[in-house]
């Protein structure tokens, strides 16, 4: 498979497929079969199709049982910090009422903190530390998904796409 490099026309919203938009900071995972050259959703892919820089940050076993028995407001107030920094790097408004949102729901006391998880937590895209909180919050998460989603038709894309010839 022939792969080639295209820069994207100034201020345009167009993607490669809708799990790219916002690429590379607020896009969905990478798409396996995108890599393997087998993706027969083209632009109606729900995953990422762009080149992503190093490995894609998750939980591990243990880590999510944690975040899965906590009380919602710790947690929310777990995953401050970390979304703080990722939202710092977006210049968009809909980030600061993403962060007003996530902050009416996060507790007055920071949790027992978990270095190892804080730092699991720091390292992972904004998508993926939303995707944390556990789907009984299903309200909230409602909600976030509202922001994430306009953040997303907010962000042009401003780097350079890979894109692999013949996989549409």
């Amino acid at each position: 498979v022939e792969t080639l490099t295209v820069d994207p026309p100034e201020d345009t919203h167009e993607h490669v497929n809708v799990g790219s938009v916002g690429h590379p900071m607020m896009c969905r995972r990478p798409c396996a079969r995108f890599v393997k050259g087998e993706c027969t959703s083209g632009a109606d892919c729900n995953y990422c199709h762009l080149q992503h820089e190093g490995a894609i940050m998750s939980l591990d076993k243990r880590q999510r049982k944690q975040i899965q028995n906590m009380d919602l407001a710790d947690l929310v107030a777990m995953l401050l910090p970390p979304l703080r920094a990722a939202l710092a790097e977006l210049p968009t408004r809909p980030a600061g009422r993403l962060l007003a949102a996530v902050q009416a729901q996060a507790a007055a006391q920071a949790p027992v903190p978990d270095c190892l998880l804080e730092r699991r937590l720091r390292r992972m895209s904004l998508p993926a530390l939303l995707s944390c909180i556990p789907a009984q919050h299903g309200d909230f998460r409602a909600v976030l998904q509202e922001h994430i989603d306009e953040i997303r038709r907010e962000m042009p894309v401003t780097v350079s796409q890979t894109v692999r010839c013949g996989t549409f």
